[in-house]
């Protein structure tokens, strides 16, 4: 399997969750998980993890940053 894309999820009621938000690299996607977290105090922990999904954002600045198409 080959992998196309990272995506952030974030640990909710013992459930990781997901967004449509997917990333060239599992620094961005971090990036992105860990920004979230400095909002929202709902999840308990956060990860990237690999998706077969185009990449549809940047991590730039803090900030999620859509591609456009």
């Amino acid at each position: 399997m080959k992998y196309k894309s990272w995506k952030p999820e974030v640990l909710v009621d013992g459930k990781w969750a997901t967004n449509s938000l997917r990333f060239a690299t599992a620094e961005e996607a971090f990036g992105s998980v860990m920004a979230l977290r400095m909002r929202w105090w709902v999840p308990e922990d956060g990860r990237a993890t690999e998706s077969e999904d185009p990449v549809n954002y940047r991590f730039v600045d803090g900030r999620d940053v859509r591609i456009e198409a």
